[in-house]
């Protein structure tokens, strides 16, 4: 019986932990969008700071959700090699494709909650 309530403290643990995590994304993802807005090269390079330290984190599904790990990681894969690219479109001043890396970025986030979240 001592199990269940240790089970159920992990499990809330690791919800927490995601929405921590999701929630660091969001923000480095707001910082992007509105340095491109305002054009501060600044506010860009922090938001991508947030989010590859982010992209790092281990992904911990409640347990009716375990199978779709895979899906997660892949999309932050992908967030990953887009944060990249647009870190080295930037550095060339090309903003025109560094927003389309933007712009990939957002469609994994959303093609993650899509599938996680079954919307």
């Amino acid at each position: 019986m001592a199990v269940a309530p240790l089970f159920i403290a992990v499990a809330a643990q690791a919800e927490e932990s995601i929405i921590k995590n999701m929630q660091e994304l969001q923000k480095g993802a707001d910082m992007i969008e509105k340095g491109f807005v305002n054009n501060s090269r600044t506010l860009i390079d922090e938001g991508i700071m947030v989010i590859t330290k982010n992209t790092k984190a281990y992904i911990n599904l409640s347990e009716k959700r375990k199978h779709l790990k895979n899906v997660a990681c892949n999309n932050l894969k992908d967030i990953e090699k887009s944060v990249k690219e647009m870190a080295l479109a930037l550095a060339k001043r090309d903003y025109r494709f560094a927003s389309e890396a933007y712009g990939h970025i957002l469609a994994n986030c959303s093609a993650c909650h899509v599938a996680v979240r079954r919307w």
